[in-house]
């Protein structure tokens, strides 16, 4: 059975990934409870004005990857809840969305076009390992600076490179 705690820090490692992975700036991972947030990935998100669409869908990306990545690691497959959705992460997409001046045709295909995306950048078996050691570790210390995760993330994604090419 899986604990709570696992599942938030597998979805907090999700975000963390992601962000890496698409460059986006970020600070402090953690899995303590603050508020009603049961962990945080905090992420700064980016803003274009020429490039609106492109910027919208790379903080989807990075707001459903927490999502994505429990549903890839616990085998409860991709369904209409990565679309639907109705967890904070969903409002702070729709949100960022608004703000950068999305319809919402655009919004709800820029969700769906990240929801397929970071599903197959975390089943990347690199990413997916990183997704895994940052979890773990998150079990450990409880909360990492953004230099200590990518430490991890880095670490893990050239194991399972090197792993892969023996």
């Amino acid at each position: 059975m899986t604990s709570d705690l696992h599942r938030t820090a597998v979805h907090e490692a999700g975000h963390a990934v992601c962000a890496f992975l698409l460059g986006v700036e970020a600070g402090a991972v953690t899995i303590e409870p603050n508020g009603d947030n049961a962990g945080l990935c905090e992420v700064i998100p980016c803003y274009h004005p020429r490039r609106k669409y492109k910027h919208a869908a790379t903080m989807a990306m990075v707001y459903l990857a927490g999502a994505v990545a429990e549903l890839l690691a616990f085998n409860d497959g991709v369904d209409d809840e990565i679309i639907a959705g109705g967890c904070d992460d969903f409002r702070k997409m729709k949100a960022c969305c608004r703000a950068m001046g999305l319809s919402e045709i655009q919004t709800i295909r820029c969700q769906k076009q990240a929801a397929r995306k970071v599903t197959r950048m975390l089943k990347y078996p690199p990413h997916a390992k990183a997704v895994e050691s940052l979890a773990i570790t998150l079990l450990v210390k409880t909360t990492l600076s953004w230099s200590e995760s990518l430490e991890v993330m880095v670490n893990a994604m050239e194991t399972a490179i090197k792993a892969s090419e023996d």
